[in-house]
């Protein structure tokens, strides 16, 4: 890809993440939202930063303000607004705030935005007596009902309840701070801390953190010597406990990053290779800095100390993924250490093995239609009841496989397949021999129970009853049935043979074995198997609903799929 390339890229990504932000706060449009914390102030400036990329934020923003403007913190607002460098974009930025200010809030705010409409005409716009309040948005169809924002949005529940003050935005703090996975760079949750992250002056955190532990909203402890704080979770004004976000993000550090990537076409593009690379460099160290704040398994930074042997493309990629990692981080947090140990990796291998299975082999799509048949089946039959649980667990049982098979864990998915078999086969000779199921449920009283359900329960003698109602599905069930134990439902041959391979070496030979096979023989083999236990379970089912089978035409679609195995 080209520089331009690149920075198309990074424009796109940079945008989703505003769209994660705003779906957040109720912007009612299609797109991921964002799982970390809100912060309304920051997320203005962002959108006006990004509004030349994507007019239709300043359209949602302009609908959000002319509704809940009072829940936004000026003071902290005009804190952001002072990060902002001052050079040539500044001033159109001012411009087009005061313009969307202007055109969006309700008249009787005026007041109270007067100190953000003075600093921005410091910073670059010319007042005029003509300036004044002009709202003319009156619809909400862009947003979601107020409810539903609310209910994502706990900082704005903090702020209705305690009003736009420090104390509001402590608490959100503290609930959201206290439950996130760890990450390296996570220091305790003293006044500093709080101070930092929030933006608020330390004084003010201070006398709001007295004030707040003097009404018992929150504790606090000792940890190395530093006071740190936390939620009281038992004080009543409390027990509403607002749904928490999945960690904490300081937004503020995005401005920088925004800015840049609003000026990366004069600042890197066509510029010397050396400047270039130093450019983006920097902004590499920025985007690091994000990054250490969000849980992840492992922190790779991205920005180099030394250039030798890295090129321009290099570097434009690793920004790009830098950006997006963050993006993704905000929309889909992972998990506290996830990744970082053999157990974990070996979990998201299968997780993408699973993909690959659904992505390029035609044999899956006869799991997905099998899967339908089953769930088209009657659970609530009061005259088949006890047969039901038996089918739930057939079904669950054939999902269970269908997970190990396509993640390439082969030989332990027969072990699930011949469940699936059992549970078909139990529900056939229950429904057949109700005494059977008294003998099943009675299992545990004594010895005899078991000995009579053990009777009761012989696969043999079962296959010999089915075979009077289908002779061709039961030699099927039992071909399927051996094949399962076999292949993984017992430690036998075939199923460690399958899984073997063979190497020559200088010193001889090497066998290797593998416990995620994703070999194309072995895994078709194992998918197709699957398919065919399936249907077989399918067909003996058929006998216990034999009306939701004709009146629903799942023997039509079953016999489709049975022909094409």
């Amino acid at each position: 890809m080209s520089p331009p390339d690149y920075k198309n890229r990074i424009e796109k990504i940079a945008i989703d993440l505003l769209w994660s932000h705003w779906i957040k706060l109720g912007a009612y449009v299609d797109g991921r939202c964002c799982q970390a914390s809100s912060d309304p102030e920051v997320l203005l400036l962002l959108t006006v930063l990004a509004a030349k990329k994507d007019l239709r934020l300043l359209e949602v923003m302009g609908q959000w303000l002319h509704y809940y403007d009072f829940l936004v913190n000026v003071e902290r607002l005009k804190t952001a607004l002072k990060l902002l460098p001052e050079d040539r974009y500044l001033r159109d930025f001012c411009t087009t705030f005061k313009k969307s200010l202007q055109e969006s809030l309700p008249s009787q705010s005026r007041k109270r935005w007067g100190k953000i409409f003075l600093l921005l005409g410091e910073k670059g716009v010319v007042q005029s007596k003509f300036d004044i309040f002009r709202s003319h948005v009156t619809s909400r169809k862009k947003l979601h009902t107020h409810d539903e924002i609310l209910e994502h949005n706990p900082i704005l529940e903090f702020r209705y309840a305690f009003g736009v003050t420090a104390k509001a935005d402590i608490l959100y703090f503290l609930s959201v701070y206290i439950n996130q996975p760890n990450v390296i760079s996570r220091p305790p949750a003293s006044g500093a801390t709080i101070a930092k992250a929030l933006h608020y002056d330390p004084a003010t955190v201070l006398r709001a953190l007295e004030e707040l532990k003097g009404a018992r909203l929150i504790l606090s402890g000792e940890v190395s010597s530093d006071t740190v704080y936390s939620i009281n979770s038992h004080c009543p004004l409390l027990s509403w406990k607002p749904k928490t976000d999945r960690f904490f993000l300081d937004w503020f550090t995005l401005l920088p990053v925004f800015r840049d990537i609003l000026a990366l076409d004069d600042e890197v593009l066509g510029r010397h290779h050396s400047i270039a690379l130093n450019c983006l460099n920097d902004r590499l160290k920025r985007l690091d800095n994000i990054l250490v704040m969000v849980p992840r398994p492992v922190p790779t930074p991205y920005a180099t100390d030394n250039f030798m042997g890295i090129s321009q493309e290099d570097l434009w990629s690793r920004y790009a993924k830098a950006l997006d990692e963050v993006n993704d981080a905000l929309v889909q947090p992972r998990r506290l250490n996830w990744g970082s140990d053999e157990l974990t990796r070996a979990l998201d291998t299968a997780e993408h093995n699973l993909w690959t299975s659904y992505t390029y082999l035609d044999e899956f799509r006869l799991l997905i239609a099998i899967d339908q048949i089953f769930a088209e089946l009657p659970l609530n039959n009061h005259q088949h009841w006890f047969e039901s649980l038996f089918l739930i667990r057939c079904h669950s049982a054939f999902r269970a496989a269908t997970r190990l098979a396509t993640s390439g864990q082969l030989t332990e998915s027969f072990a699930l397949m011949r469940l699936a078999l059992e549970n078909a086969f139990y529900a056939f000779h229950i429904h057949s021999h109700p005494e059977a199921g008294e003998a099943w449920i009675e299992r545990k009283n004594d010895l005899k129970s078991k000995k009579t359900c053990k009777n009761n329960f012989q696969i043999k003698p079962i296959l010999e009853d089915y075979r009077k109602h289908n002779s061709y599905n039961a030699r099927v069930a039992r071909k399927l049935y051996e094949a399962t134990i076999d292949y993984g439902a017992h430690p036998n041959i075939d199923g460690f043979t399958s899984n073997l391979e063979m190497k020559n070496n200088e010193n001889g030979k090497t066998i290797l074995t593998r416990q995620l096979n994703t070999s194309e023989m072995p895994l078709k083999h194992a998918i197709i198997n699957l398919a065919r236990t399936g249907s077989c379970c399918l067909l003996i089912f058929q006998n216990l609903y034999p009306d939701r089978f004709e009146s629903s035409s799942l023997t039509e679609k079953l016999r489709s799929i049975v022909y094409g195995l």
